[in-house]
C-alpha cells in the first residue's frame, strides 16, 4: 500500500506537471527552446558564485536525469530508481562551463523531444518519476521545463 504522502506527491505531479491534451509536443519544443534561452540570460546576467555554480548544477543534473528517462519511451535502457546525483556537474565546474554545459543539455532535451514526435511514440507513454509517479512523456517534458525555469530564479 502506498503511504498517503505518496499518494499526495503523486496526485500533485499529475496535477502541476501533465499539460493539456490540447498542448503538442511541437509546442513543448517551442516552450522549451524559449525558457532556454531566458536561462541562459538569466545566468549570463549573474556573476560566477558557489551558490550560482550550486544552482545552474542542480539544474543542468536534473534536465540530464530527466532526458534519461524520457528515452524509455524511444526504447532505451534505464534504472528507472535511480537519483539524479551521477548526472550533476561537479561542484567546481568554472561558471563558463556550466552555462555551455546548460546550452548543450537545452538542445539535447529539444533534439530528443523532436525525436519522440517524430517517431510516432504515444504522448500518453507513461515513466516513473521518483517523486510524482507515472508521467506521460509530455509530463516529463513539462517538469523539466517548468523545473530548470523556477530554480534558475535562485540565480543571483
Amino acid at each position: 500500500m502506498m503511504s498517503l504522502r505518496k499518494q499526495i506527491m503523486h496526485r500533485a505531479g499529475k496535477l502541476l506537471m501533465e499539460p493539456p491534451a490540447s498542448q503538442t509536443i511541437a509546442e513543448q519544443v517551442a516552450a522549451l527552446e524559449a525558457s532556454g534561452r531566458t536561462i541562459r540570460e538569466r545566468a549570463d546576467q549573474r556573476g560566477d558564485s558557489t551558490a550560482n555554480r550550486s544552482t545552474l548544477g542542480h539544474v543542468i543534473g536534473i534536465e540530464r536525469w530527466g532526458q534519461r528517462r524520457i528515452c524509455l519511451a524511444l526504447g532505451e535502457a534505464c534504472d528507472v530508481g535511480e537519483e539524479y546525483d551521477g548526472y550533476r556537474p561537479p561542484l567546481d565546474t568554472e561558471w563558463e562551463a556550466l552555462k555551455q554545459m546548460f546550452n548543450d543539455t537545452r538542445a539535447e532535451t529539444v533534439r530528443i523531444a523532436r525525436q519522440i514526435e517524430d517517431s510516432g511514440v504515444r504522448p500518453t507513454f507513461t515513466i516513473r518519476h521518483n517523486t510524482f509517479g507515472p508521467l506521460t512523456v509530455r509530463g516529463w517534458l513539462r517538469y523539466l521545463n517548468v523545473h530548470s525555469s523556477a530554480e534558475s530564479r535562485r540565480l543571483r
